[in-house]
């Protein structure tokens, strides 16, 4: 490590979901020398050299850690202070959080909180999860959206004291995942992927398929833990549902051996599932919510209105049109090219360099 590079202290405490972003990020973040605090629960690669810090795994493990654990993480925090750490940067949230930004004000450095939700979706309703966002996102110096949609918002519903950046979500990466050139087979295999929430519109993605007569398509899978019961009623045929979360190598499969991945959702701030769909280049069928208007552009995927008919409509038309299922992975593909972290990185980089003191 160069000794003469500025310091960055990094907050990564999350088990899981948005790590692969993060990773992303600080691998894009040359010009710092890297602190990195994780959870050694992590259930996900984290970045190479990190400090690893007992989090929790479950409600009793959160009361008697954030009592027993958490000050000591705080009183290596403030010796990291003390050793020149004058900024923190929180890639994604995490219940610890807000104790640690506190703990920083106190001490006068600079905090950088990216935004990944402003607003909880429908059927996340964790009060404590949302209080505690909120007084993330109006006590942070420096705060990083991902979507105008978010961007917007979150402006619209808290008083924000911090600067504002948009710094995209460009596209994830997994071992092994490789741009496919595509074309449409015969009868095509559906896929939904990732962890089923009700605002993911998976009932709506049912209804439309029931109305697809079962010639035109060989199957749908819905890969991902759901957090409801999900019914699948007797009439649905070809229906592999897979509740568990899919691993890394289970995912690049996935994608791989289907033919069109569809985001049924009924809200969305952006979607990590459809940068690595972009990736394999596999056409979507993407309901117009949110954020992910802002991931693709108009011809690079199947934009439908969030309704069982707007999707049908939307798989339908893309099933019978080899041609519009060839272009679209062409566009993908120039999509697939996009130099995305480095721009990210770049923007983050010039951010950072403002919050450090004056040498």
């Amino acid at each position: 490590m160069n000794q003469s590079l500025p310091k960055l202290l990094t907050i990564l405490l999350p088990r899981s979901g948005c790590l692969p972003y993060a990773r992303e990020m600080l691998a894009h973040l040359p010009l710092f020398q890297h602190k990195i605090y994780v959870s050694a629960y992590a259930t996900e690669a984290v970045p190479k050299d990190s400090h690893k810090v007992r989090t929790y795994r479950n409600g009793l493990e959160f009361i008697f850690h954030s009592l027993w654990y958490l000050p000591l993480l705080l009183w290596q925090i403030n010796k990291d202070f003390k050793n020149g750490h004058h900024t923190v940067y929180f890639p994604t949230f995490h219940h610890w959080n807000l104790v640690i930004l506190l703990l920083a004000k106190w001490k006068g450095k600079r905090s950088i909180y990216t935004v990944h939700n402003g607003k909880l979706h429908a059927g996340e309703d964790s009060l404590l999860n949302q209080k505690l966002q909120n007084w993330c996102i109006m006590l942070a110096d420096e705060l990083i959206f991902l979507t105008k949609y978010v961007e917007r918002q979150t402006i619209e519903s808290l008083p924000i004291r911090g600067k504002t950046h948009l710094i995209l979500h460009s596209l994830l990466e997994l071992p092994g995942l490789q741009f496919i050139h595509r074309q449409l087979p015969t009868h095509p295999k559906i896929l939904f992927l990732g962890r089923i929430e009700r605002y993911k519109g998976l009932e709506l993605l049912l209804e439309a398929i029931s109305g697809i007569p079962e010639a035109h398509i060989s199957g749908l899978t819905i890969a991902g833990k759901a957090a409801y019961p999900i019914l699948l009623h007797a009439g649905l045929k070809n229906i592999h549902l897979i509740n568990k979360r899919s691993t890394e190598s289970e995912i690049v499969e996935l994608l791989e051996t289907h033919d069109i991945l569809v985001l049924p959702y009924l809200d969305a701030t952006q979607s990590g599932i459809l940068t690595l769909a972009i990736r394999a280049g596999l056409p979507c069928v993407i309901t117009r919510v949110g954020g992910l208007p802002e991931q693709l552009e108009e011809q690079e995927a199947v934009f439908v209105v969030p309704t069982s008919e707007g999707i049908r409509r939307g798989i339908h038309d893309l099933i019978q049109q080899p041609n519009l299922y060839a272009a679209i992975n062409k566009k993908l593909r120039l999509k697939a090219n996009d130099p995305g972290w480095e721009k990210a990185g770049e923007k983050l980089t010039t951010i950072i360099l403002k919050t450090l003191p004056s040498q």
